[in-house]
Parts: C-alpha cells; sequence; structure tokens
C-alpha cells in the first residue's frame, strides 16, 4: 500500500508580511486598551513683578531697593530697625525708617531730638553728662548748681550720690577714670586735691597718696591705669619712676622702680615691665621684670641672643603673658622678630613659637590681641593676623581703608574678631579663620554702620554705570545699594 505524505504549505512572503503587521496592530490595540490613565494639567508659573519699595531678602542679606543715591550714617534703633535719610526713587525724599524683621520701608517725619532726661529726688535735672554705662548702671555727672555732683543711677531705679566735691578740668568736666570693667571709679577731690578710688558694687571709697601738679593732671589717662578688674592703680611719676597702689586698700605695692611698658596680667597677681636700665633704645632691651603682686617680689628674665621689643599681652582669662624677641635695625626703628614667646608665671615655663620668625614690624609696636588672634602691620603696611591656637600666619596687602563707629583705619576690632576689607570684598578674621561678609559688584563702598549688638552691618554703596542694569541688582536699576547682612553675627 502506498502512504503519501502530505507536506505543510509555507506562507508566501506576501501573506507573511500581513501576518505581522495584523500581529502590531493588535498588540497595540491591546496596550491602549490595558494602559493606565494618566492626566496631565497644565499649569502657569507665576513670576512676581519687581516692587519699586520693596525691602528685598536674600539669604544673610536684605537689600533695599530703589535709592537714588548712597546712604550716609544711619541711625539703628535696637538691631531690627534702621533709620536714614535719603532719596528714593518712588517714595521721595525724606526719613526713613526700615524694618528688618518685617521687611518694610516706611517714610517717616523726621525725628526731633529728644534730649535724655533724668531725676534726682522726683526734680527734673536740666544739665548732665552721662560719663559710662553698663547692665548694672548709669554714671552721670550733674551740673545742675544745687545737686552738682557725681551719681550712679542702678538698673533697679536706685540713685547714689558718688561725690559733690570733686575737682574739674579746664573744659569744667571731672577728673575721672573707670576701670575697664567697670568695676572701680578714680576721681580727685575738689578742695583737698586727694585722689579717692569708689567701688561701684560696694559703694566703698578709699583715699589713695597720689598727688599730681597741673601739668600732670592734663595727662592723667597716660600717667594712671587701673589693672582689667579694678583692683590696682599704675602711675607714673615725673621722673618715670613705677608705683603701683591697691585701689581697695590704698596700699603701695610698687614704690618707684625703674619700669617701662608697665602691664597687669588679666587675672591681676602679677604686673609685667621693662627695666629702665638696661633699654638699648626707646623701644626694645633685655630685661623683664615680673612683680607678683601677692608676694610683693620681682623676678627679672633676661633675653639671650636676642632683645625684648617693648609691648607686651596679658593673655585671656589667665596670668600669661606674650612678648616679642628679635633685633632692632639701628636708626630705622624696624624690629625683626625672633619668636613670639608666651610666658607662665606660675610655672615659669616658655613657650616659643617662630611661625613669625624674619616677619619686619615698625617700633613701637601696635599690635591688637583677641581670643588668641594676633593683628599688627608690618613694616610694608601689610596686615598679618597670626592664631596662637593654629601657629596660622596669614598677610594681607593693599587693604581698603575705611570709617566704622568713629574710628578710621584698614580695620576695625569687633567684640569676637575684626572687620578688613581687601580684594574687593569685607572680611571677618576670627580665631577661627576668615569669612567673606560681602562680596563687591561693579560698586563702591559709601559707608559702614554696626547695630548695637553687632548683630546686622549695613552696607551702602555707590554703584557704578556697568553694574546697575545686573539682573542680580537689587538696586532695582539706581546707582545706590543699602546691604544689612547677619554674616558679622557669630550666630550666623
Amino acid at each position: 500500500m502506498k502512504v503519501v505524505v502530505k507536506k505543510p504549505k509555507k506562507l508566501k512572503k506576501l501573506e507573511l508580511s500581513v501576518f505581522i503587521v495584523l500581529a502590531i496592530a493588535v498588540l497595540m490595540v491591546g496596550f491602549k486598551l490595558l494602559r493606565p490613565t494618566v492626566e496631565y494639567e497644565s499649569k502657569s508659573v507665576p513670576i512676581e513683578s519687581y516692587k519699586e519699595d520693596e525691602v528685598y531678602r536674600h539669604q544673610a542679606n536684605i537689600y533695599v531697593s530703589q535709592l537714588i543715591d548712597p546712604i550716609e550714617n544711619p541711625v539703628w534703633e535696637g538691631d531690627d530697625l534702621i533709620h536714614f535719610y535719603g532719596n528714593h526713587a518712588s517714595k521721595g525724599t525724606g526719613d526713613f525708617n526700615v524694618d528688618l524683621a518685617k521687611l518694610t520701608i516706611e517714610k517717616v517725619q523726621k525725628p526731633e531730638a529728644v534730649k535724655p532726661t533724668l531725676v534726682y529726688k522726683e526734680q527734673a535735672v536740666k544739665d548732665f553728662t552721662l560719663l559710662y554705662e553698663n547692665e548694672d548702671y548709669q554714671f552721670y555727672y550733674i551740673k545742675d548748681e544745687a545737686i552738682r555732683g557725681l551719681y550712679k543711677y542702678n538698673v533697679d531705679g536706685t540713685v547714689y550720690q558718688v561725690s559733690e566735691h570733686m575737682d574739674l578740668d579746664s573744659d569744667l568736666n571731672p577728673y575721672v577714670i573707670v576701670s575697664p570693667f567697670g568695676d572701680k571709679l578714680f576721681y580727685l577731690e575738689e578742695e583737698t586735691h586727694r585722689f579717692v578710688t569708689y567701688d561701684f558694687y560696694s559703694n566703698k571709697k578709699k583715699l589713695i597718696n597720689i598727688y599730681l601738679n597741673e601739668e600732670e593732671l592734663t595727662r592723667l589717662k597716660d600717667i594712671i591705669a587701673f589693672s582689667p578688674q579694678g583692683g590696682y592703680l599704675r602711675y607714673y611719676d615725673p621722673d618715670g619712676l613705677l608705683y603701683i597702689f591697691g585701689s581697695d586698700s590704698g596700699n603701695r605695692y610698687v614704690d618707684g622702680l625703674e619700669g617701662t611698658q608697665a602691664t597687669f596680667s588679666y587675672n591681676e597677681n602679677y604686673c609685667y615691665y621693662f627695666y629702665e636700665g638696661a633699654m638699648k633704645t626707646a623701644h626694645s632691651g633685655t630685661q623683664l621684670g615680673i612683680i607678683d603682686l601677692s608676694q610683693r617680689e620681682i623676678q627679672y628674665d633676661t633675653a639671650s641672643g636676642a632683645d625684648y621689643a617693648t609691648s607686651i599681652f596679658s593673655k585671656e582669662s589667665s596670668d600669661s603673658l606674650f612678648y616679642m624677641l628679635g633685633t632692632e635695625t639701628k636708626d630705622t626703628s624696624v624690629f625683626t622678630i625672633e619668636s613670639l614667646v608666651e610666658y607662665d608665671p606660675e610655672t615659669q615655663e616658655k613657650s616659643y613659637s617662630s611661625e613669625l620668625k624674619g616677619v619686619k614690624i615698625k617700633l613701637p609696636l601696635t599690635f591688637d590681641y583677641q581670643n588668641d588672634l594676633f593683628i599688627f602691620h608690618d613694616s610694608d603696611d601689610d596686615l598679618v593676623s597670626y592664631n596662637v591656637t593654629t601657629n596660622e600666619v596669614s598677610t594681607l596687602s593693599n587693604l581698603q581703608h575705611f570709617k566704622l563707629a568713629g574710628d578710621r583705619g584698614d580695620y576695625y576690632r569687633l567684640k569676637d574678631g575684626f572687620i578688613c576689607i581687601y580684594g574687593n570684598a569685607i572680611y571677618k578674621i576670627t580665631n577661627l579663620g576668615k569669612n567673606m561678609i560681602y562680596q563687591f559688584d561693579n560698586e563702591q563702598l559709601s559707608s559702614l554702620s554696626l547695630s548695637p549688638s553687632e548683630k546686622n552691618l549695613a552696607i551702602s554703596t555707590q554703584v557704578s554705570e556697568e553694574g546697575h542694569e545686573s539682573d542680580a541688582d537689587p538696586a532695582g536699576g539706581h546707582l545706590a545699594r543699602l546691604i544689612i547682612t547677619s554674616k558679622i553675627s557669630d550666630d550666623y
């Protein structure tokens, strides 16, 4: 029997193409039917137009817009309100208040100058001068004839008459010195011409046996000074001899030493000076005197291989001191530093830092010292900073001079650091490093102003023609900026 096996028919190419197209179509229809539905909603993003009178905040800076001219001499009322006279594009010329908390600017009536009021025994005081104040009290000289005298007004409202018999200088102001931290007062009695110390907190007085002639009285604050807490008084007589008195006891602890540049330690247990007999020049010598005030003993430390530069810096919150060793170039008043020395009088140990070796400085030294950070000018007038903790040395050149709080120079001392301007920016220097506060953008500095607690810094600038149309320019196309930055604060 014959068996016939039929082979399957092959799809022709055309038929195969049709099959593939139909399969793809079926898959697409199925995907469309089964896929999830996603709806899209078109939304527009509103762009807020620039407001001419807006006070604008960007990060740590607040900008006051639309100023025609730079602001001079703004006045702070607390840390969050600043007042100034200026020319505003939409508000005109006049006096303005800027509220930094509310970010508002308002045109106000020029406030009338209001003289502070003072009352004594329920009577208004007509003529008085504030001599000193702190968080505990205010110290006044009242000139009203019936009650003329020195008065302390405590924050609790109590009033204490310190003296009604004080002597006056040629400008009819009392001869007074207040200790650095406000603990003690030193004043001259009117008739006896005796000096008296007064403790602001215990209200106790003590006579001090110092008698000054008329010429000395004109230099009172140069020849007499308190120790930091007011426990001692330093006095130089007409012959340049050094005397030290206890301000509470009136006792004489040092009696006529040949010493210059006497400096108390921060904790007041020691006084340091340079022995006059070992001075090589007016500003350098070879012998440092160390007075132990509690034991009334004197030791001498003699430099070998180098000289002392006659400037002493008391280390904060201790009895230690810093001084410079080096060599003074004859006839030039330039001192080349060999090392910075820290001396501990309790252990008599010395710590030498050579990072400043070779740096040349002008004499007499004009160092600033704060929180283990030294700031000074070298012989080229560059600003040098030295961090005692990290041993880091930094030199800044071509610094811009500026005026702040009545002082003019190329740096300003803050409560917790220093401000300087260089390289087209404002910097704050502390023992933790250097931080940029503000970068100038096609503008020149007009003025700086610190808020009372140094929380904010107001920066007024003149904007150049090239810079005033910048997209980032909060001046709004005008030629002046007022920027208030909180980067100056240690809390930033």
